[in-house]
């Protein structure tokens, strides 16, 4: 399969013994899955998959297997980023440096983020780097899905949690752009100014 995708879904998975579970999108999609990124992965529309583990999920589990399997099955391309565990500022910095690089490589325009599995910390860190690449227009993140007990068993629901990046450019905007002495809220005290230039 080639690896030059339109849209990527960053994910990543954890060492947990994932159960069948009924994901359901808040438009009434849904489909069974052991795993988020597979789930994901054929609800979306996407044309590949970028699969950020540790080194114990590939050693102690067989979910990048599966991942495989079900997205060939779909013709969705899969790549894997191995990264550590985030256990101070040095593995930070690296995964940082290898989830963008990965991203970058792709030279894809479109990204959805998946947080469902796997260490809070990990997923903080797949968020940062892919708004950093956001912020530096080389991808535009195009969904951000959560979804509680993924994987427990049962029904879950797929959470488009999107707005909370948009809540965050919003911020960004106020703080640079739109708040200049001259021309921003602070001195015309209107925000429907500051609208009108962030929608440039």
């Amino acid at each position: 399969m080639h690896w030059m995708p339109e849209h990527v879904l960053l994910s990543t998975v954890g060492i947990s013994d994932y159960s069948e579970t009924r994901f359901v999108l808040e438009d009434g999609d849904e489909t069974s899955a052991k795993l988020a990124p597979v789930a994901l992965a054929r609800l979306l529309d996407i044309d590949a998959l970028l699969l950020a583990h540790t080194p114990e999920v590939r050693e102690e589990t067989a979910h990048i297997e599966r991942v495989r399997e079900a997205c060939d099955a779909t013709d969705v391309a899969v790549r894997t980023v191995e990264v550590d565990l985030i256990r101070g500022q040095a593995d930070v910095d690296r995964l940082l440096d290898d989830v963008t690089s990965a991203l970058v490589e792709s030279d894809t325009r479109a990204v959805t983020l998946d947080i469902c599995h796997a260490y809070r910390s990990l997923q903080l860190a797949l968020y940062t780097a892919t708004i950093q690449l956001d912020a530096l227009d080389v991808v535009d993140i195009e969904g951000l899905y959560y979804a509680e007990e993924a994987g427990g068993g049962g029904t879950t629901r797929l959470l488009d949690l999107t707005y909370l990046h948009t809540l965050m450019e919003w911020h960004h905007a106020l703080r640079t752009d739109c708040c200049t002495p001259v021309t921003g809220v602070m001195s015309t005290g209107s925000i429907q100014t500051c609208a009108t230039r962030c929608a440039r």
